[in-house]
């Protein structure tokens, strides 16, 4: 920090110069082969990097070279934000800090104690625990890795747009089948019908919402903030998480009870024939669409120990 904000009567050596080029192709082979690289760049900006280190390494080694102080600031801001990220990371330290989901300290919660996550479950179709494992992952020590918030965000901005496009149609399709003339001898059908229009506009409109909202969240200093007082409120991760749930869990609903409108119209006003030719068809298609939700509620993988906790455990 000292030598990027004075960065005038210093010479960098070839000693200093190789460390810097070692840590950042250290971060970027990390990064290309690990999910839960520690890294403070993506791959696209750490080649970037190395491209500026040996531009750099041309003007260092040349004899009778003069440095200029941008260069020296060159080297010192690359310095920095790697050392800044070892320190962050307790790099050298006994329970360093391994990978970006990985806590140095011991938990005192998981996820199976969480009762407001339990009871949101049964209504959100389960998406609550998922996108609690996310932000764990993400929020990990009370800070944030910037390449792996990136993604973070990237993802829920596109599911999100996904399910504007999918609440859009759910509407389209339930206003269609309310301009159906049988729909108004059916009352129960209709109203099943308005439920459904009412949870696909609510999607739609929390989407809007929630991906407007994402795009100030794009740098680590607004992100740390953001979670830092999420997290500092009763609930804080769970209610991010319910929040995050909201547009997939109701453009659920909506289809549920679009479903539940047609059947009503099918089975209302069937004879006979109609039950027995439909029936075999509807019974299947609600084991369809069981099936995945049940594949979906197998064991669920614990969640990785902290390095200090094992090294506890073990007396080492």
């Amino acid at each position: 920090m000292h030598r990027e904000l004075y960065p005038n009567d210093c010479k960098i050596t070839p000693e200093l110069h190789c460390e810097l080029q070692a840590m950042i192709l250290h971060a970027y082979t990390d990064t290309v082969f690990s999910e839960v690289s520690l890294a403070p760049f993506d791959t696209d900006e750490l080649k970037r990097a190395l491209d500026i280190v040996d531009y750099l390494n041309g003007i260092v080694n040349k004899p009778d070279s003069i440095i200029n102080d941008q260069y020296i600031w060159a080297y010192a801001r690359l310095m920095r934000m790697f050392t800044r990220a070892r320190f962050s990371n307790f790099y050298g330290e006994i329970g360093a800090r391994l990978g970006t989901d990985h806590t140095v300290y011991a938990e005192d919660h998981y996820l199976d104690r969480r009762l407001i996550v339990k009871l949101f479950n049964l209504v959100l179709f389960g998406t609550p625990s998922s996108h609690v494992r996310k932000i764990d992952s993400v929020w990990v020590d009370q800070s944030v890795n910037r390449p792996r918030w990136k993604m973070f965000m990237d993802g829920l901005t596109n599911e999100w747009s996904g399910l504007a496009i999918y609440s859009t149609v759910m509407l389209a399709v339930d206003i269609s089948f309310l301009a159906v003339p049988a729909i108004g001898q059916r009352p129960s059908a209709q109203i099943a019908l308005y439920i459904s229009s009412l949870w696909s506009v609510a999607s739609l409109v929390v989407s809007a919402l929630l991906a407007q909202s994402s795009g100030h969240q794009d740098s680590i200093d607004r992100a740390t903030a953001f979670m830092t007082r999420m997290t500092r409120s009763l609930h804080g991760k769970e209610n991010l998480a319910i929040i995050f749930s909201l547009p997939y869990a109701l453009v659920i609903w909506g289809m549920v009870f679009f479903f539940l409108a047609l059947s009503l119209v099918i089975f209302l006003s069937a004879d006979i024939t109609t039950w027995c030719t439909v029936g075999p068809a509807w019974l299947l298609v609600i084991g369809v669409i069981g099936w995945p939700v049940w594949a979906a509620r197998g064991p669920q993988i614990e969640r990785p120990t902290s390095s200090l906790w094992i090294r506890r455990k073990l007396g080492t």
